[in-house]
Order: C-alpha cells, then sequence, then structure tokens
C-alpha cells in the first residue's frame, strides 16, 4: 500500500484582468518590446495567453502559443524568463516558449512593487529564417490577472 498526499489546487483571487494584445508579422523575427503600464503597484498572480492567425496567406502553418517565444519583464530590469542556455541562437536566450506562461498548471505570483510598474513583453518566433515565412501571421493576447498587493506579503 502507497502513501499518497494529495493537495488540491487552489487559484488565488484576481480582482482585475489587464490585457496586451500584439501583432507578430510572419516577415519579422520579433515585435519590440511592448509595455503594460500599471498606475500603482499590483500583484500579478496568474497569466493565460492566446493566439489566434492574424492572416490568411495560404499554405502556411496556423500558429499557436507553442510557436512563439516570449521575454517577459518588470520595469526593463527583472526578466521572468529564462536567462540560461537555449538552443537557438542569439538573441532567443532570454526567450521561453509562450505556452510555458499560463498558470493553469503552475503557481505565480509577481510582486510589482515600484509605484508605476510596467511589465514587458517581446514576443518572437520559435521558429524563423529570414525570407521563407512559416507561418500566417499571428495576433497575440496575454492576460494577467491581478490584484492589488497585500501589506506583509509578496514574492518574486
Amino acid at each position: 500500500m502507497s502513501s499518497e498526499i494529495v493537495v488540491p489546487k487552489t487559484k488565488p483571487f484576481a480582482a482585475d484582468t489587464w490585457e496586451l494584445r500584439a501583432f507578430l508579422s510572419r516577415t519579422d523575427d520579433a515585435t519590440d518590446r511592448l509595455p503594460l503600464n500599471f498606475p500603482r503597484p499590483k500583484l500579478i498572480v496568474g497569466i493565460h495567453s492566446v493566439v489566434i492567425r492574424g492572416s490568411y496567406a495560404g499554405g502556411l502553418a496556423i500558429p499557436d502559443t507553442k510557436d512563439i517565444l516570449v521575454l517577459m519583464d518588470l520595469d526593463n530590469m527583472r526578466r521572468f524568463t529564462s536567462e540560461g542556455q537555449s538552443s537557438n541562437a542569439g538573441q532567443n536566450s532570454s526567450f521561453v516558449n509562450l505556452s510555458s506562461l499560463d498558470t493553469e498548471f503552475r503557481d505565480l505570483m509577481i510582486d510589482c512593487n515600484a509605484p508605476q510598474p510596467v511589465v514587458g513583453f517581446t514576443f518572437a518566433w520559435w521558429h524563423f529564417e529570414p525570407g521563407v515565412p512559416r507561418y500566417e501571421d499571428a495576433e497575440i493576447a496575454v492576460s494577467l490577472y491581478v490584484q492589488d498587493p497585500i501589506p506583509g506579503v509578496g514574492a518574486t
């Protein structure tokens, strides 16, 4: 007989949802850094991303969250994506797969405690070869589930 501990997963309360939308062209390797400006300190407790087809060029793959990489930062200083080694060359070393940010399978608590914090996102194709589009254009939406900071509680 085996002993097993089962811990029910609960999600923290999120009073607000903020969303950043981006367009990643099939002919560009990446977007510029796109800011999401909070007017006051916030606590990010969840993230969900969606990708929809942004063009109908024909003959190209329809992108989803697994086809796009993301670099997420706070105030252009603290990165919340990998800074380790990557199988991709050069500029993508701090990017992770967009689907990995989804908090359906993991918990998250990012304390954005600056007076007016800015969360930045940069998106890039997982596979990109100049002049040879692989995917249709992508429209990307990243939803952040946020709450006001709890006094004395916070983590990054």
